[in-house]
């Protein structure tokens, strides 16, 4: 039938809003979710759908965000093992939480963790 034969063609893909890995950046942004949730979700995804496909999109340069947290978001997408990740910088939106947070990134530096 056709609906066998098209089924066939289609992968089972799933959109994750993970946008960091690390707890402290992960609070700052206000996420209701931690590292460990994200790793549990990604562990039962791919048990349960062996085939799927993740893919997510992550922010670099989030206020606060140092060399430790950014390193361990490199490790955590090497270890995690996701489809496809998409990176975007932070940026300033007036009025917003995260303008007024300290411990701002410099520019030059949102441009380095993002190559």
């Amino acid at each position: 039938s056709s609906s066998s034969s098209s089924s066939s063609r289609l992968c089972p893909y799933l959109d994750l809003p993970i946008q960091h890995s690390h707890n402290d950046i992960l609070k700052l942004m206000r996420r209701k979710t931690t590292e460990q949730d994200i790793i549990s979700t990604i562990q039962t995804l791919r048990q349960r759908l062996p085939h799927v496909y993740l893919r997510t999109s992550l922010m670099v340069g989030f206020p606060g965000e140092t060399e430790y947290h950014f390193e361990h978001l490199l490790h955590f997408v090497r270890y995690m093992e996701l489809d496809h990740v998409g990176v975007f910088m932070y940026s300033n939106e007036d009025l917003s939480h995260s303008s007024r947070l300290p411990n701002q990134v410099p520019e030059a530096v949102k441009q380095d963790r993002y190559r």
